[in-house]
């Protein structure tokens, strides 16, 4: 029978995670996690293996033998070599004979009731406001919810249940949704760049748009990584509508002989595709942690009849669409829409 502790590599080798963590001192309390693209079976021969620890205090080198490792970084983020009080946040490990690197991160549980308030506190903000969120979270605590919620448990699986209970996956499927969907300001750009003849630009700002706004869909729809590096691996998993992933591919590829201009407008074309699926999403859905269609069309029409300015009435517009399930504009028009 197969140890919770051992993992197959890429090169069909054995991982005994056991030994590597072993020297750790990992107490009854803790829970130990093993995470990253390894894991979840989408890396490769050099992906690394990601263990957080999840702890009440951190380790020094004065109460744990560092000798045997690669790297041991501090807190402070400063690398430490010899005995010291200093606190150890990671520990790097390469594993023999492989392109793999065990990264051991240290986390303690009030950290992690933080993150929950802030995870909690930000949804709160976002699902109150639907034109502009601009409350964003560090890159390692999104991969950290994605990673606890991806991982497997080797220790304490109890007290991890409580953990991604009080980090609700749902609420971060929102959030990250929000964080990316929409954005009126990117549609600026473009829009001046095409305006100004900057065709070149204009069309490395829709291509990244086109990114962002499918990132904010499989968000949407489950998935919990925010990198872009994966994209067309969560399309994947998440099983995005064939037709509108085909044509995002050839999009991302730039596999279609157009003009510059064609292209463009074809991005913007698979956009509003993109928020319609989004908008059969919210009108369908029956989970209270995301909105319904109706109630931000409701707000949003309550924020459309206090603006008078053009740029305001369009930026509410924008929003709408990916709420509206019919709409009778297309976002290219707005390309050369002259404003009175």
């Amino acid at each position: 029978m197969k140890s919770k502790f051992t993992f197959t590599l890429p090169n069909n080798k054995t991982l005994d995670i056991k030994k590597y963590i072993e020297p750790l001192r990992i107490s009854e309390n803790d829970v130990v996690i093993v995470c990253g693209t390894l894991i979840e079976n989408i890396g490769n021969e050099f992906s690394d293996i990601d263990v957080y620890i999840i702890t009440e205090h951190y380790r020094t080198s004065n109460n744990i033998d560092i000798s045997s490792y690669f790297r041991v970084i501090s807190t402070n983020k400063e690398i430490i070599k010899e005995k010291s009080e200093e606190d150890i946040l990671l520990v790097h490990l390469p594993v023999e004979e492989t392109g793999v690197k065990i990264d051991i991160e240290f986390k303690k549980f009030n950290d992690i009731d933080k993150l929950s308030d802030t995870l909690n506190e930000y949804y709160h903000y976002a699902i109150n406001n639907h034109i502009l969120l601009t409350k964003e979270m560090s890159e390692r605590n999104l991969s950290f919810i994605h990673r606890i919620h991806n991982g497997i448990c080797i220790h304490n699986e109890e007290r991890l249940t409580s953990l991604k209970n009080k980090l609700n996956q749902n609420i971060f499927n929102y959030y990250l949704y929000r964080l990316n969907a929409s954005d009126y300001a990117d549609l600026l750009d473009i829009i001046g760049a095409w305006r100004k003849g900057e065709l070149e630009r204009c069309f490395d700002l829709a291509r990244e748009n086109l990114i962002k706004q499918m990132l904010a869909y499989v968000c949407l729809i489950g998935n919990t990584d925010y990198k872009r590096k994966w994209i067309l691996t969560r399309i994947k998993q998440f099983k995005v509508q064939k037709i509108l992933a085909d044509n995002f591919c050839e999009l991302f590829l730039v596999s279609d002989n157009k003009t510059l201009k064609e292209y463009i407008i074809d991005t913007l074309d698979c956009v509003d595709e993109i928020y319609y699926l989004s908008s059969i999403f919210f009108r369908d859905n029956v989970n209270t942690a995301f909105p319904s269609a109706e109630s931000v069309i409701a707000w949003l029409k309550t924020e459309r009849n206090k603006v008078t300015k053009p740029y305001e009435i369009m930026e509410i517009e924008y929003r709408a669409r990916a709420y509206l399930v019919e709409n009778n504009w297309s976002t290219k028009e707005l390309l050369d829409r002259v404003y009175e």
